[in-house]
């Protein structure tokens, strides 16, 4: 694997500006990239995949994998209990499935076929882990697998539908398209294992992965529902009060700059159907202003924990926090005492009533929209391991 061992997935998360390649990509699906350079040998079932030319073939496998996958979603539904019996490889099924998240000809075939149905069926197989198989391993390849199917463009193009299905039990009620169960289920991971990222470097993984998951499907969704949005703002408050108090970019705060990408990019791209995320950013006015005084005071880290690149690495890290927290923070100065005023003024009691308020457009009231990112995991060493256990404690002790 090309981390040679380092289980830290950030130096594998490879972002892509789809902008920016429409003047010299094909009409096919873009591949995920591979390895770096100096890297050991390729993985030979990645190949073999990459050698597939056959819309029969295709086909085959995604009909395959969304029919396996969709045993849990019937089961769930059946009326009379344990009526069905469940693939007892489900986990080794999740595998395969993140395998084929970089052949782009599965995903096109997917997208053709039930890209929805396949989502779905990786949510609701991921929560049935066997009690032989970790379910914190399972959970980073659940990750995974949402991060590389959310990296393909014509994915999140897909999302946009309502979403009518079975979540798992673990996602909490939402009303809102696909998008929102994607959001909703990075987000109850990420908040899962947020304040344990620190001590474990896998916990750590799932939780930057499941951020770029709501990064990738941020500047796609047609209005994140209500659920998401109070999810997301809980831990944003959370990272952004680490920041405040330990004045480090260690722990949680670290993921800042994700949370604030993703409001930026619904605001820049989605304003106009995301007023329960606009308002919501705009009553937390108080929290933005003291990011925009805290971030340049933020110290460096332990120098001893991160080497010698310690400086350059907190330099990068008020870049990343900055690029998106003063256009933010701008637009509050600009449109929260107008509310504010009108709010007064009409005597105004509920947040519906005010969210009418809102500006219909920000247009000059923010800097010229970025070019989104789209980001994916290459092979790493954390998903390498992950993989290696799940098999082993299969074939040790699985039925």
């Amino acid at each position: 694997t090309n981390s040679q061992g380092d289980l830290s997935i950030s130096s594998s998360l490879i972002i892509k500006r789809p902008q920016e390649l429409l003047a010299t990509r094909s009409k096919s699906i873009g591949s995920i990239p591979e390895d770096a350079e100096g890297s050991p040998v390729q993985h030979a079932f990645r190949e073999l995949l990459a050698n597939i030319s056959s819309t029969r073939e295709v086909e085959f496998m995604v009909d395959g994998v969304v029919t396996l996958l969709g045993t849990v979603s019937k089961e769930k539904g059946s009326y009379l209990p344990s009526s069905m019996r469940l693939p007892p490889f489900l986990p080794e099924l999740l595998i395969v499935v993140f395998h084929l998240t970089a052949c782009p000809k599965f995903v096109a075939g997917a997208c053709a076929e039930d890209i929805i149905g396949l989502i779905e069926g990786v949510l609701l197989a991921a929560s049935q882990a066997p009690e032989h198989v970790c379910e914190t391993t399972l959970s980073l390849i659940e990750a995974a697998i949402l991060l590389n199917l959310t990296s393909y463009r014509e994915v999140c193009a897909e999302l946009e539908e309502d979403y009518e299905g079975n979540a798992p039990e673990s996602v909490p009620d939402f009303e809102g398209s696909v998008a929102d169960l994607v959001a909703m289920a990075a987000l109850t991971q990420a908040s899962e294992f947020l304040n344990k990222s620190k001590a474990s470097t896998v916990q750590d993984s799932i939780v930057q992965m499941s951020f770029a998951t709501v990064a990738n499907v941020s500047a796609f969704a047609d209005g994140l529902c209500m659920e998401v949005s109070s999810r997301l703002f809980s831990l944003f408050e959370r990272c952004a009060k680490a920041v405040q108090l330990k004045r480090n970019r260690q722990g949680i705060a670290n993921h800042l700059p994700l949370l604030l990408e993703v409001f930026d990019n619904a605001l820049q791209y989605r304003y106009s159907s995301n007023t329960n995320l606009a308002y919501g950013l705009m009553t937390r006015q108080a929290i933005f202003r003291d990011l925009v005084s805290f971030v340049p005071q933020v110290q460096t880290a332990d120098v001893a924990q991160e080497g010698d690149n310690a400086l350059e690495l907190n330099r990068q890290w008020q870049e990343a926090v900055e690029v998106h927290l003063f256009p933010i923070a701008g637009l509050l100065e600009a449109t929260v005492p107008i509310l504010e005023a009108e709010v007064e003024k009409h005597e105004i009691s509920n947040s519906d009533e005010a969210k009418e308020l809102l500006p219909r457009c920000i247009l000059g009231l923010m800097p010229p929209p970025h070019a989104f990112q789209l980001r994916n995991l290459r092979r790493c060493a954390a998903t390498h391991v992950a993989c290696e256990h799940v098999l082993a404690a299969c074939l040790s002790d699985g039925p």
